[in-house]
Formats: C-alpha cells, sequence, structure tokens
C-alpha cells in the first residue's frame, strides 16, 4: 500500500468464515481478529514485487 510517508504492508491474523467453490478457483470470506500496519522495509520491497 502506497502512502505520503512510504509504503506500508498490512499484516493480519484472522479466521475462515466461509469458502465458495468457483470454478477452478475457490472464494474464501475471512474475518480478520487482529491487524498491523507496519512500514515497508527496503529488503521487502525488492521482494515484495
Amino acid at each position: 500500500m502506497d502512502t505520503p510517508g512510504g509504503k506500508m504492508m498490512l499484516k493480519c491474523h484472522a479466521s475462515i468464515v466461509r469458502i465458495e467453490p468457483r470454478g477452478k478457483r475457490v472464494g474464501v470470506a475471512v474475518k480478520i481478529t487482529e491487524s498491523t500496519l507496519e512500514p515497508v522495509k527496503q529488503c521487502e520491497r525488492q521482494t515484495a514485487g
């Protein structure tokens, strides 16, 4: 996620509440139980894409 202060990464823990087959793919609904927003370090920026 790009912000004026630099790139940020959302890290979270979640519980799966529903799974839906969608052809060759699977849809997943989750309930986020915990989350943090952290600045992306230089080495993570190179590997993140």
